[in-house]
């Protein structure tokens, strides 16, 4: 008898024990969601004309469903994102996604959100210059995560029905928009030639030929006529120091 109750005492211990951890770890998740719905609502500049107040750390309709704006997209304040963070240096979006966050400047962001503040997930950022429109390149990070936060859902592109759905929207910090369209999703080292610092965008288009061709797929037709090129850059589904998931996506 005492020892079934001591059965039953410790499998209730560990019951709680397994839910403390469970919290624990899916929590970051959870609460990044909910911050990054408040500083979507925070910035959209159509908020502020429609003579509504929306303070930042007190969102309205700050549910668990990130917002997806559609293909009307507002124009963001980017004075506001650089009250909560001037490190805040672009907006990417991916319609039909979750794909909906703030562009970080620094290696930094690997570990921190868009406030500064640790993070597992992590935010969206670039090493790239910030002076984006005279760029043809930018190379954007982020982590694959379990729940398809920041870049989880890249490995999706590797589909071709579904790259062609979803087109990238890139907001500079000048105000400009610009509409990225998939051309190329494989995998990739590292080190490998898709992060060289190459100067003319007819030489990397052929290097994501060359990727791409063992690894992937890539429309070389779309990508000869881009002008500028976006990439995407994170982990494939079974974490790997030594892969990486590309999606590249050409621009005019």
């Amino acid at each position: 008898m005492g020892k079934g109750r001591n059965a039953g005492i410790f499998c209730l211990i560990t019951g709680i024990v397994l839910c403390i951890m469970a919290v624990c770890q899916y929590s970051p998740y959870y609460e990044n969601k909910k911050e990054i719905l408040r500083l979507q609502n925070y910035v959209q500049k159509d908020i502020e004309d429609q003579g509504l107040s929306v303070d930042v750390s007190t969102p309205e309709n700050a549910g668990e469903d990130q917002e997806d704006w559609g293909e009307n997209l507002p124009m963001l304040d980017f004075d506001r994102l650089n009250q909560v963070n001037e490190d805040i240096c672009g907006w990417i979006y991916v319609p039909g996604t979750v794909v909906n966050y703030p562009v970080l400047y620094g290696d930094e962001y690997l570990s921190k959100d868009y406030q500064g503040q640790y993070s597992p997930l992590g935010a969206i950022f670039t090493c790239n210059e910030t002076d984006f429109d005279d760029q043809w390149h930018v190379l954007l990070y982020g982590h694959r995560t379990f729940d398809g936060q920041m870049f989880g859902i890249l490995n999706s592109f590797d589909a071709l029905d579904f790259a062609k759905d979803h087109s990238v929207y890139f907001y500079t910090a000048e105000g400009d928009i610009y509409e990225f369209i998939p051309a190329a999703s494989y995998l990739c080292s590292p080190s490998g030639s898709s992060f060289e610092d190459v100067t003319e965008i007819g030489e990397y288009v052929q290097i994501i030929k060359n990727e791409a061709d063992d690894h992937g797929w890539a429309d070389m037709q779309m990508l000869e006529t881009g002008e500028k090129i976006l990439t995407l850059v994170t982990c494939p589904p079974k974490n790997s120091d030594s892969l990486r998931r590309i999606v590249q996506c050409v621009g005019k």
